[in-house]
């Protein structure tokens, strides 16, 4: 008899795979640094005094993570470690005193990112023996296993090192993901230096970082902003706002000589709607880019909460606020330059409980709270940027370069060069930092008011990829017009091609051009500058696709890029081949020679590709192929290849 359908129906849940561990570890974490900060977090919230990182450098290495915090009972192990999205933190705002800066429940996950074994020890105060767990991430990543049916055996140890200093808990990593080497080690300690909060407060632990013959101790945050201008701000939950400006003693002595006097100090009050909560901020702006990058910090203004950092903010390229865009819609002019920029805006879990984390502690989830805590500290940032424009009015302006240059006897070619590039990035750096801030805008307008949806999203990366790949170039020529050569370096022939080939496909599958790569060779790396060399490339691609694109023959339409040996001399050939209508003979004859421009754009970017490539000793040249035009460039082979 067939069974009755229940009008109930049927109770199911959710079973979660074994894999979803390394979903929210290793593929959540971004990077080594975010991982170890991670862990770092999470011994704050148990209370830790001293965190102290121990790398044993001599392979197979093995990273050590200690911490004297209150450690865990064999109960309060099984309820928060071996819970994924437990976290006590959500209902205690404060524990031992402190913030608790961890909410998520995925934290512990953190260092799988980090190696491919852990054991955890573990030691109350009150308990004699400690707890011992040892976790193999491997096990975690057959994804027809249940998160339930992996067992983890947890035993009592007696452990020296825990029962002497009374409590803590120890992670024990091997099978490290990745081998160690000094610089890696180095660049870790200088980013758990700029982890913590630059404001000189005191968070009540040390934190230590040591390797075998390596750089160690004591890590701290020690930036130095003596001879800035300095902008401290507080705004609190009334939205009032209080705020003093400090001008450098050498700014208030050049503006002295030109018969002005302005205070050292100024200070006051005023109101604005406040729907994030409590902030504080301070500012500095520098002489040189250097006064920032010599402490081992970058220019930004970074986020804090309770004296750790967010991510990405004040990162790289990362504009959060806006700054760099300014000073594009300014065309460059803006009394503040990024560069000479530094500064950290501190918030909190309890004061700003509506800023909350991403999952993957890389970002302030986007609501209409943090929409009202960017435009806020935007205005402040740009009411201390007019008293910088205001003492700059009232100085003498320096000579310029141009100038400089206009009162010498003649230009060199070099000279000429970079005055072209220098105003070439000038008007391209514009256009592109508006595009980017665009698509990011309408990416985010799109997925609130709609869905998120993945081809939009597909579209919106590549549109990004693509300005990123132009803003790499606008900033190569504004590195020329400053005369700096880029240090020849070993280049990989077949990664540098496919990485190109890569990130051309999209455009030439989009246009309906085939795109390949050819060379009977099985290896070329050589020495040379890989700048040139990608900017030659890059032109020769985006030149043969607009030259294949404007054919009116019927012959399929296809690009091909080969590399072999050149005819002559020890030299590689890097070609790239279209099946266009060739170029009017009027244009060959000074192509490369100077900066002609053609329907399609070609020309500049060629006799830029000629200057810089030549400098490094290679070649550039074209012929004409029966179905089309072939350019090339050649250079010197000095380090290996094989046919």
């Amino acid at each position: 008899m067939a069974a009755k359908n229940s009008p109930k129906g049927k109770l199911v849940r959710f079973e979660p795979s074994a894999r979803i561990q390394g979903l929210l570890g290793r593929e959540l974490i971004s990077s080594d640094y975010v991982a170890v900060a991670e862990a770092i977090r999470n011994a704050y919230d148990a209370g830790a005094r001293a965190i102290t990182l121990t790398l044993q450098p001599r392979v197979p290495q093995r990273l050590i993570i200690l911490d004297n915090g209150s450690g865990m009972s064999s109960t309060e192990f099984q309820k928060v470690w071996m819970t994924p999205g437990y976290s006590e933190k959500l209902d205690s705002a404060k524990t031992n005193g402190r913030i608790q800066l961890g909410e998520k429940g995925i934290g512990r996950f953190a260092v799988d990112k980090l190696s491919q074994k852990l054991v955890v020890v573990t030691k109350k105060e009150s308990e004699s023996d400690a707890l011992r767990a040892e976790f193999d991430w491997r096990r975690f990543e057959d994804q027809t296993r249940k998160l339930k049916d992996i067992k983890i055996r947890i035993q009592r140890v007696r452990d020296e090192e825990l029962i002497k200093q009374g409590q803590g808990t120890r992670l024990d990593l091997s099978l490290l993901r990745r081998v160690w080497s000094k610089e890696d080690w180095d660049g870790l300690r200088t980013e758990l230096k700029k982890l913590l909060s630059p404001s000189g407060k005191s968070y009540g632990f040390t934190l230590a970082a040591n390797a075998s013959n390596w750089e160690s101790g004591i890590v701290r945050p020690d930036f130095e902003a003596s001879g800035s201008y300095e902008y401290a701000f507080s705004i609190n939950k009334s939205g009032q706002i209080a705020w003093s400006l400090t001008r450098p003693s050498k700014v208030i002595d050049e503006l002295r000589k030109e018969g002005h006097r302005v205070p050292k100090v100024l200070s006051d009050t005023e109101i604005t709607n406040n729907s994030f909560g409590f902030v504080f901020g301070r500012l500095h702006f520098f002489d040189k880019p250097a006064q920032i990058r010599k402490q081992g910090y970058d220019s930004g203004i970074g986020i804090y909460r309770d004296g750790f950092r967010v991510e990405p903010y004040g990162r790289g390229n990362d504009d959060w606020l806006g700054v760099k865009s300014l000073r594009a819609k300014q065309q460059g002019h803006a009394p503040v330059s990024p560069s000479k920029l530094f500064g950290f805006i501190e918030i909190s879990r309890d004061k700003n409980y509506k800023l909350k984390d991403l999952t993957n502690r890389e970002g302030i989830q986007d609501v209409p709270e943090f929409e009202d805590f960017t435009k806020a500290i935007f205005e402040r940032f740009k009411h201390f940027a007019g008293f910088i424009a205001e003492d700059k009015s009232k100085m003498p302006p320096a000579a310029s370069i141009a100038g400089q240059r206009r009162s010498g006897t003649g230009k060199t070619r070099a000279q000429a060069f970079g005055e072209l590039a220098d105003q070439l990035a000038h008007q391209l750096r514009q256009p592109m930092t508006h595009i980017n801030t665009d698509i990011s805008t309408l990416k985010k307008y799109i997925t609130r008011k709609y869905n998120e949806d993945a081809q939009i999203n597909t579209y919106a990366d590549r549109i990004q990829r693509n300005v990123s790949r132009l803003n790499d170039n606008i900033q190569y020529l504004s590195d020329l017009a400053k005369h700096l050569k880029v240090p020849v370096s070993k280049i990989d022939l077949f990664s540098m091609i496919k990485s190109l080939i890569v990130a051309h496909e999209p455009n030439f599958q989009q246009q309906g051009v085939g795109l390949s790569f050819d060379t009977e060779m099985s290896t070329a790396v050589v020495d040379f500058s890989k700048p040139a060399l990608q900017f030659a490339l890059d032109n020769y691609l985006s030149n043969a696709l607009e030259a294949t694109i404007e054919t009116k023959k019927k012959t399929e339409k296809q690009v091909k890029v080969t590399l072999t040996k050149a005819r002559s001399g020890n030299r590689l050939r890097i070609s790239v081949e279209d099946s266009g209508d060739g170029l009017p003979s009027n244009q060959e004859k000074i192509l490369f020679k100077q900066p002609v421009t053609s329907k399609s754009g070609q020309g500049i970017g060629l006799y830029y590709s000629k200057f810089h490539v030549d400098s490094f000793g290679g070649i550039v040249d074209f012929e004409r192929i029966k179905d089309g035009m072939r350019f090339y460039v050649e250079i010197p082979d000095t380090v290996e290849t094989q046919s």
